[in-house]
């Protein structure tokens, strides 16, 4: 059994039992989760944190490390949103940081996450940015107080760049990208933009 598609509909759907729940006492309200070989990567709004689970027996999940706020290689990961991880690092959109920031955690040995680099402010866009995918040399977030679509060059993880942006259309809600492309979803349409 499993999910099969047909003419844009879903037919016979098929879960397994669940193997496993687990509770972390502080780390609280998760909002995005990313998954890249043996690891879970969390992101929590209410402890400003990314947590980093062993899922590499699903039965036994097992919390390996966490990194928040206040740690001082950290710019900000107030209200995190949305992580993606590519590599030895995962990009996270930190929304009450200030003006469009994006965090970036070196996650190369998963017990010991450090902070990485987050770029300056975009002051020409104001608000923060609650989703992101990257593509590349290029991170992409969407900003829903100014209604943008923002790229930032992260081709040094280290140093990320102030963003470019462009308008869209509606408010943007979510993001993602296949091949060449950048679907945009918003308030009233969907967008999609070359990339």
């Amino acid at each position: 059994k499993g999910i099969t598609k047909s003419q844009g509909k879903v037919n016979n759907p098929y879960i397994s039992d669940q193997i496993l729940s687990a509770n972390v006492d502080e780390f609280s309200k998760p909002s995005d989760i990313d998954v890249f070989g043996d690891y879970a990567y969390v992101v929590a709004t209410s402890s400003n944190s990314m947590a980093i689970f062993d899922i590499s027996e699903p039965s036994n999940l097992n919390k390996v490390s966490t990194i928040n706020d206040s740690d001082p290689s950290v710019n900000s990961l107030k209200n995190p949103t949305s992580i993606e991880i590519d590599g030895n690092y995962a990009y996270i959109t930190p929304k009450n940081a200030g003006d469009n920031i994006i965090q970036v955690i070196d996650v190369k040995n998963p017990s010991d996450p450090s902070g990485a680099g987050s770029n300056d402010n975009q002051p020409d866009v104001s608000g923060g940015v609650v989703d992101l995918k990257k593509k590349g040399n290029y991170a992409f977030a969407i900003n829903d107080s100014s209604n943008k679509l923002l790229y930032y060059d992260v081709s040094d993880p280290y140093d990320p760049k102030k963003p470019g942006f462009i308008s869209t259309y509606g408010t943007p809600t979510s993001i993602d990208i296949f091949k060449e492309h950048l679907y945009l979803g918003n308030s009233s349409s969907v967008e999609i933009f070359d990339i």
